[in-house]
């Protein structure tokens, strides 16, 4: 409390008194320019990504399928080897179909589809509640430090993100119509649980947290 009133009903700053505001500004200035370098650093990791990543491991494969036999048969491939991932396996192939055989191409779509799985995780913790300036670094976190490295880097792995978008927008549709009673409230649920449905039959690793 200030104790210097020169006269009644006015208060100057004591010596070496700060006011609240501009400690508040500062930290607001520090979590812009944290938030700012943050999407910086993952621009230029991903532009890297883009420019110098090329194809590993199982992508050889399906793209020998698919060169070799056609989409169809490559399609058809896949379901015999993933057996439950359905949607996986057509979109596996799909993806050469679509991007041909330069791996910049699907770096690119690995880079758009882990973007896309943090705005959607955004979104979800407003649904959630999280007020946004909570919401926005913790999505950044997952921006920078995905659950795995691979569903970043590696475009075979990178696919499985369509798990996680379906899984999303389930929840999100849910959360929506949550309040709804009766009748109502239970037909416009059933969008929700077909899209948790193709989450789990993209990548079967959703099926706890569609369960949850």
């Amino acid at each position: 409390e200030c104790r210097r009133r020169p006269w009644p009903g006015s208060c100057q700053p004591c010596p070496g008194h700060v006011s609240g505001e501009a400690p508040s500004k500062a930290w607001r200035y520090a979590a812009y320019a944290a938030l700012a370098g943050a999407v910086g650093w993952w621009l230029v990791l991903a532009v890297r990504q883009v420019v110098e990543g090329g194809f590993y491991s199982d992508d050889f494969g399906i793209q020998w399928d698919w060169d070799s036999y056609g989409w169809w048969e490559a399609v058809e491939t896949q379901t015999r080897v993933l057996g439950a991932k359905p949607i996986l396996a057509f979109l596996l192939p799909s993806a050469y179909e679509l991007l041909g055989e330069d791996p910049a191409g699907h770096q690119a779509l690995a880079v758009v589809l882990s973007l896309a799985a943090v705005v959607f995780f955004f979104f979800v913790l407003r649904a959630l509640r999280f007020e946004a300036k909570d919401a926005l670094p913790m999505a950044l976190l997952a921006l920078l430090f995905p659950w795995v490295s691979s569903v970043r880097l590696w475009p075979t792995g990178s696919l499985n993100n369509f798990a996680v978008l379906l899984l999303f927008a389930g929840l999100l549709l849910a959360l929506r119509t949550l309040p709804l009673k009766g009748a109502r409230g239970l037909l416009l649920h059933l969008p929700a649980t077909v899209l948790y449905v193709a989450a789990v039959l993209t990548y079967d690793a959703t099926a706890g947290a569609a369960a949850a």
